[in-house]
């Protein structure tokens, strides 16, 4: 279920509720762990979606989310709670896709899009 107001998503893993959402210092910590900012980060993940999607980007997307309602979660624990999604894999990727468009809304081409599918400026 998921919070438009607050652009949270709650979901399920295996017997455990979390909630992803992409919140200041969610980005902050993607951007000190992946060495690129997010929109950056973003950009290239959705380039390389459909030939060479990595998975451990995918993964530090998904921790990113985490960290405002499960500090201190690691990236491998990530790992973890992404498997025990529902739908596995890609039920991990449509929740942080989800995430993403309700973090971004007005910064999209169409409200709703993911961020690196923006056309014009992107948040500032």
């Amino acid at each position: 279920m998921a919070n438009a107001v607050k652009g949270k998503v709650d979901f399920t893993s295996g017997d455990e509720g979390y909630s992803l959402q992409f919140t200041t210092n969610g980005m902050c910590a993607l951007e000190e762990e992946s060495g690129e900012t997010m929109m950056a980060f973003i950009q290239r993940l959705e380039q390389n979606a459909e030939t060479d999607m990595s998975m451990k980007d995918v993964r530090i997307l998904f921790w990113a989310g985490l960290q405002e309602h499960h500090e201190g979660i690691t990236l491998k624990e990530a790992g973890r709670v992404m498997t025990g999604v529902e739908g596995g894999f890609m039920g991990a990727v449509a929740l942080y896709e989800r995430a993403l468009q309700l973090a971004f809304p007005d910064a999209v081409e169409g409200q709703g899009d993911a961020p690196g599918k923006a056309k014009g400026k992107g948040p500032q």
